[in-house]
């Protein structure tokens, strides 16, 4: 949901005395605990040395100093309601605050944020909104490799699981991702979110269709959506449009867009309507830029009144179906493509040759579908046919 920001270097160090079922909990900080070791704390992406550092808490978040990077990288993000600490006796890094007995000298020990800011961790650290704990989404992506399909593995590391989680809580813990976009970042283990609703057909992800992709949602807005994947014969396959469901997997950054390979589902409820939100070109696409765009990733919106400008190339310069629209003809807003079942963006004819269904200048009073990142820019996967304006 991805690029390194500047912003978190800023050393915040949590220092904790805590008591959680009579075990000790080491502080978060210089000396860490539970592996952290000295060295001070940069954001996701800097340097660290690997000798002198290893696992520390940052607000929410566990860090890692990679020994094969020699970066500071993000093991995981606590759920709302929960603390990062590490104990002595146990592997548990999130502590739920309302069993917490910790004492602070801090005024957030009792309380968790809500609305935009990041969850405190306890003790006297600073609220940090998520554009201060964000990757450096203003930096260009890298638009030059074409990461081929967006497909994620189980994780076989066998770390604990992470446990449950929102969706915002996951996408706005995967921001900081670095620029360039790496291939995977921010691993999760086994997370689980509930209550959420399938908002698109199921998708080909892999060129034999042995994998699938489909998108999620909790509620509606900024960060209430992910993307979620599996195998075709896998939990995946029974999911439809509407189902309000329970999953479990491993969550990754694949080049940067925050997805989840589902290893367990449970449908609670069929038939649901998916609510989309309507966005403006300021808020959504390369009109809009990557610091508007980020926080509609995974989410299913709809814009309003719109002109199609001809094909959108692809990073060899060739049109691949995707097609700009705007506010007039010629205006490169949005990109707009075209991945689910029985929604096109072209047509075939008789002698091999494909015509845009929606040539230049072509006015659209309507287009929905889900916010997706690829190939280095934000672009509009049609979840139906758009709506020309008489």
């Amino acid at each position: 949901m991805a690029q390194a920001s500047s912003s978190i270097g800023r050393n915040i160090l949590v220092i904790m005395v805590l008591t959680v079922l009579s075990q000790t909990v080491s502080a978060c900080g210089t000396s860490g605990g539970g592996g952290g070791i000295g060295g001070s704390i940069g954001a996701p992406g800097t340097a660290c040395n690997p000798t002198t550092s290893g696992e520390v808490c940052l607000g929410s978040a566990r860090m890692q100093c990679d020994p094969n990077l020699t970066v500071w990288t993000q093991l995981a993000v606590c759920p709302q309601g929960s603390s990062c600490v590490f104990t002595t006796a146990t592997t548990t890094y999130c502590t739920a605050v309302a069993a917490d007995t910790t004492s602070s000298t801090g005024s957030d020990a009792s309380g968790s944020d809500t609305g935009s800011t990041i969850k405190d961790s306890g003790g006297s650290q600073t609220d940090v909104a998520p554009a201060d704990v964000a990757k450096d989404i203003t930096a260009p992506k890298d638009t030059a490799v074409d990461p081929g399909p967006d497909v994620v593995e189980p994780s076989d590391t066998g770390a604990p699981p992470t446990g449950a989680m929102t969706i915002a809580d996951i996408q706005k813990g995967s921001v900081n991702c670095p620029s360039p976009d790496p291939q995977t970042w921010n691993s999760l283990p086994q997370v689980t979110i509930t209550d959420a609703l399938v908002v698109s057909a199921a998708r080909k992800l892999a060129a034999d269709g042995s994998t699938i992709g489909l998108y999620v949602q909790q509620g509606a807005g900024q960060w209430s959506g992910m993307m979620v994947m599996g195998s075709k014969d896998g939990p995946l396959a029974t999911l439809q449009l509407g189902d309000v469901v329970t999953l479990t997997g491993d969550v990754k950054d694949y080049y940067c867009l925050t997805e989840m390979y589902v290893t367990a589902a449970t449908t609670i409820s069929t038939g649901s309507i998916p609510k989309a939100s309507t966005v403006t070109l300021y808020q959504v696409g390369d009109g809009a830029g990557a610091t508007q765009s980020e926080p509609w990733e995974g989410t299913i919106v709809e814009l309003k009144n719109l002109v199609a400008s001809g094909d959108a190339l692809g990073t060899d310069g060739k049109p691949h179906g995707d097609f700009w629209v705007g506010m007039t003809n010629g205006d490169q807003g949005l990109r707009v493509g075209a991945t689910f079942p029985g929604v096109y963006t072209s047509t075939k004819q008789p002698d091999g040759t494909y015509t845009p269904k929606y040539p230049a200048g072509t006015k659209l009073s309507k287009v929905r579908g889900v916010v997706d990142y690829n190939f280095g820019t934000y672009r509009l996967l049609l979840t139906e046919d758009p709506v020309v304006a008489p």
